[in-house]
Parts: C-alpha cells; structure tokens; sequence
C-alpha cells in the first residue's frame, strides 16, 4: 500500500471479484510467413510484445505500411520483387527492429514490476535504474527510438 492513495485502496478492497491478466510476449524470430508463401503475420500475430513501451499498435502500424510498400514495389516489378517475394522482404526488414523493441520492453517491465517492497534491494536497483536513466535521457531516446518509423 505504499504510496498507493487510500481513495484507490478503498476501490480495490471493495471489490468481489479479481481478474489477474498475464503478460504474453510471441518470438519475433518465429517464421512470419508461411511455408507455401502466401499468409503472413502482423502486429501482435507476429511479435507480441510486453506493453511498458506502449508500443504494439504502433508497430502494427509499421509492418503494414512496411508490407504495403513491398507488395506495391513488387507490383511494379522492383528489384526486390525478383529477388525475394514481397512477404519475405516485409519480414526480413521489420524482423531486427521489432525484436530489439521487445527485448528492450522485456527489460523495461522487469525493471518496472521489481518487486520486494519498499526499501528493499529489487525496488532500489529499480529506483536507481529510472534515476539515472531518466537524468542522462535514455528513457526518453527508448521511447523515442520506438516511436521512429523502420519503415
């Protein structure tokens, strides 16, 4: 209950029923596309992903702009049409920056749900860690670098 406001501990000790949701992650390194070629993954089916970067719709977002502009480069016959198909090409290009997105919001919610209680190692390493990233400004480039388009 540490530093929680008495109003939402109130709220929570009233209530008759508790949903705990998991957190689900799926390996980005999975194949995205299907054997015979013709199916692909995106957003969420292909690279799930923790949410402490907020990050899932807009990567999303990306792998269909991404898998947009391969099909309409090979429609028009483009160089990667002849050496790649277009969903193996959509793949190959978001595969790299998802990951790393999903190894860094792995981290980040390891750092952010360090539990112990108050006072404890776990919640001052975790303390520490937002501290000094926050005052050097690598929170703000991870959440950044997130929001860039790879596409």
């Amino acid at each position: 209950r540490a530093g929680i406001p008495a109003e939402v501990v109130s709220v929570a000790e009233q209530c008759e029923r508790c949903f705990e949701l998991g957190v689900y992650e799926h390996d980005a390194t999975a194949p995205w596309v299907s054997r015979g070629g013709r199916a692909v993954l995106l957003g969420d089916a292909a690279h799930a992903m923790a949410p402490f970067l907020g990050q899932g719709a807009n990567q999303a977002i990306q792998d269909g702009y991404c898998l947009a502009d391969r099909l309409a480069a090979a429609r028009a016959g483009g160089l990667a049409a002849r050496v790649m198909g277009p969903l193996q090409s959509y793949a190959l290009l978001r595969r790299a920056p998802v990951t790393a997105l999903q190894l860094e919001s792995r981290l980040l919610g390891a750092m952010e749900t360090a539990g112990g209680g108050a006072g404890t190692l776990p919640q001052f390493v975790r303390d520490a860690f937002f501290l000094a990233n926050g005052k050097l400004g690598v929170a703000a480039q991870v959440f950044v670098k997130g929001a860039r388009p790879w596409v």
